[in-house]
This record gives C-alpha cells, structure tokens and sequence, in this order.
C-alpha cells in the first residue's frame, strides 16, 4: 500500500465517520426530545436511564447505519476526490504519471469492506434485535406491545385478520376482527370479538385463533361450517358443539403469531435464510412483495457498489474545483438510483414486472452498465 493509498483511505474514513456520527447524533437528538416523557418513563431502579437509553437507541444506531451507509459511502468518496482537487492536489498526481483512474482502487476498496460490514450487521445483528426495532417508544414500557391493528391477508384462504393486542407467550388477544372473502360466504362478511386466543393444531381444529365473544352472533346461528374446497375454516358452534360455546366461532389461519403481531415489519429485519424460508409458509406462497424482499436484499450490495462507481468518476472527469458541484453530483446520482430502485419495486409488486425476479435485478441490470460509461468519460 503506497503513501498515496494510506492518503485516501484516511481522508475516506474520516468524511464517512463524520458524517455517520453527525447523522446518527441528530436522529438520536430529535427522537429523544419528541419521546422524552415515554423514555423516562420506563426508568427505574433496575432500569437507569443510561440503561434505557442504550437498550432502546443501540439497536436503532445499527439500524440507521444499515438504512445510511450506501448513501455515506457514495458522500465519503465523492468529497475525497473533490478536496484532491480544490487543494490542487490532482495536479501533483497526474504530474507523478499516476492516471486518475488508479486513485479509484484505494476507495473501492474500503467500499467493498464497508458494504461487508454492512451485510454482517444486516445479517448476524439485527435480526438479534429485531422484537426491539419493530417495537416504539410508546411500548417500551410493555411486555407485549399492541398489534399494528392493520389488516394482515392469509392469501391461501383469502381472510383479512387484524387484532388490536397480542399476548405473544399466552396467545390472547384483544378487539380481534376478521373480514371473509364473498366466495366463502355471501351472508357473512365480517366477524368480530373483543377477546380471543390463538390455538395451536389439534385432533379437532388446525391452527387459528378462537373467537370467544363472536358480535352480532345471530348472523351465525344455526349455520353450518364455511369451507374453501373441502377444507372448514371458520368453524361455526352448530356443527361443533363439543368444544366450541354458544357464543364462539374459530377461524383456521396459515398466518403464524409472529405475522399476526407485525406483519411484514419483522421481515425487515430478518436474515436473508429466514426470509427465503418465510417463502415456504402457505401464508406467503401468492406474497409477491416477500419475493420481491429476497431478490432485493440480495442485490443490495451490488446496488451499494454500483452507486459509488457511476458518481466516482464523474466528479474526477470534471475539472472544476467547486464542491458545490461535486454535492449535487452525489444528490443527483443518488436520487436517480433511488426513484428508479423503488419504481421498479412497486411495478413488481403490482405485478407490472414479472418474474419478482426481475423487479429487483433490474436496477443492476440498468446502472452496472452505466459504470463502464463514466469511467470511460474519465478517461476522455
């Protein structure tokens, strides 16, 4: 490693600390100040605040370094080279016979080691703390945090299944609601109670979630189980006398507690085998978005690499000294990898873009060319 290598990787190091500290300091600031009551809250003599602090803002300074390195990267690089030359200092390089494309190496590199280090964490951290991201400062004090009260789909029995709150070590549950699909029943749309426990399989039932307190029960007395094919999924006290009351009702669901709890927030911060196993679930088999997570999660890093490559050699083709202009190149590339990122994510999820394959592949399809370009620009 030359002294010119050792010269780039500090200045590269040092933008992209600053910047990670700055960042993460005032995202930690302003959500301190706007949840500061719910956080001293939860302080007490086993807790400290210190304590609270640490347990609640560590993982969320993991998370933000996962959600902001790319970004930081494609910012530490971009102004090392455009202070090179505001010093003037491309001059004495070029003068040395040493050609601007070799001043890229130093940079790659540490790109490459930053986006490990991001997969790491991505992968082995914060899947550790995944029941602490998903939860919020309204929660903390909780065991149990309360549901998301969105509608979660079953898409192999096609039932819309909310519940306000989950007891995920009893399995009880709070102000459940579940909305049926016109094929299974066209005298029942909705069904509703404020209590309600989750039942693993067993001899009589697989597993779903009972009913205690069924609403508006008239709507299903003396009625005979709704079916999908040959299958009964809500279970109705006529046909089963035996186990269910008066005023009870089961729904049989694929959906697990975990999914019922957060729904697709726990998939974000699952690890890339566990996402490819959720995959597997009868729940997820029509989920278009959840492959479309898997593909995208894969391609991240190449996504991360590719960014840096196309700006990095726009700021050394260009010969004005001005960092204002080297910014706006790193908001212009950035912004244009991000609309063309997400727009190609939500046509997938539409299915505008099938396979889901390809929704996320093709950014890297578009942009991995785009680098040979401006490093040819460079080179002009």
């Amino acid at each position: 490693m030359t002294r010119l290598d050792r010269y780039l990787l500090f200045n590269f190091a040092r933008i992209f600390l600053i910047g990670l500290v700055s960042l993460t300091g005032m995202f930690v600031v302003v959500h301190l100040f706007t949840n500061l009551d719910e956080l001293t809250g939860a302080v007490s003599k086993e807790r400290p605040l210190g304590r609270v602090l640490l347990e609640f803002y560590g993982p969320r300074t993991l998370d933000f370094f996962d959600r902001s390195a790319g970004i930081l990267m494609l910012m530490a690089g971009v102004f090392t080279l455009a202070m090179m030359q505001r010093r003037q200092e491309m001059t004495a390089v070029e003068a040395a016979g040493i050609p601007r494309l070799r001043l890229l190496r130093p940079i790659v590199f540490a790109a490459i080691v930053l986006v490990a280090l991001a997969v790491a964490n991505r992968e082995l951290l914060l899947p550790r703390y995944r029941e602490s991201l998903v939860n919020t400062a309204q929660t903390i004090n909780e065991k149990n945090p309360p549901g998301t009260m969105n509608f979660h789909k079953d898409h192999v029995l096609g039932l819309l299944i909310s519940a306000g709150e989950i007891d995920r070590e009893t399995g009880a549950m709070k102000q459940v609601d579940v909305q049926l699909p016109i094929y299974l029943s066209r005298r029942i749309s909705a069904l509703s109670s404020p209590t309600a426990r989750w039942l693993p399989s067993g001899p009589q039932h697989p597993s779903g979630i009972l009913l205690e307190q069924v609403q508006q029960y008239y709507d299903i007395v003396g009625q005979p189980d709704l079916l999908v094919g040959e299958r009964p999924t809500i279970y109705l006290p006529a046909g089963n006398t035996g186990w269910l009351g008066h005023n009870q009702c089961f729904v049989a669901t694929t959906l697990n507690m975990e999914e019922l709890s957060y729904g697709r927030l726990m998939t974000e911060y699952t690890s890339l085998p566990e996402m490819i196993e959720t995959l597997h679930r009868p729940s997820q088999w029509y989920s278009q978005g959840n492959r479309i997570a898997v593909h995208s999660r894969i391609v991240r890093p190449i996504l991360d690499l590719s960014l840096l490559l196309v700006a990095l050699p726009l700021v050394l083709s260009v010969t004005d000294r001005n960092l204002f202009l080297a910014a706006m190149i790193c908001v212009g590339v950035t912004g244009i990898f991000s609309v063309v990122v997400v727009g190609c994510q939500m046509l997938g999820g539409l299915s505008l873009i099938r396979p889901a394959a390809l929704s996320a592949w093709l950014p890297v399809i578009i942009f991995l060319p785009m680098t040979v370009a401006t490093t040819r620009l460079m080179l002009k």
